[in-house]
């Protein structure tokens, strides 16, 4: 039970970081007028979570499949083009790494990646 409290607060932790890089990464992109609100952005998240979940379960290509769905959701949502949507999607990729890495070390997980 304790694993599946555990799953769920870390599938809640990674939801919320996705929502608040991919706002961070269409701020840093788009122009002002094309911009969405955190909610929006939110809901992008989710959708694309929930998308990315169900391709990947595709043998072999799933992943593929799921990664041109994320940019075509992306170059939707913003109503922007491929160029733009694949740089949110860099960028929002970009910042994941840094938050992850960020929050990982604050609660001692690189530890665990060091030789002993």
């Amino acid at each position: 039970m304790l694993r599946i409290a555990v799953l769920g607060v870390a599938g809640l932790l990674d939801f919320i970081v996705n929502a608040i890089v991919l706002w961070l990464a269409q701020k840093f992109v788009l122009p002002t007028e094309k911009e969405k609100g955190i909610l929006s952005v939110a809901a992008l998240a989710l959708i694309g979570a929930v998308l990315t979940i169900l391709l990947s379960l595709i043998p072999l290509i799933g992943p593929l499949i799921a990664l041109i769905v994320w940019i075509w959701l992306i170059k939707s949502w913003f109503d922007i083009g491929w160029g733009q949507a694949i740089l949110i999607a860099i960028v929002a990729f970009s910042l994941g790494i840094i938050a992850s890495l960020i929050l990982a070390s604050l609660i001692g997980l690189p530890l665990l990646l060091l030789p002993r």
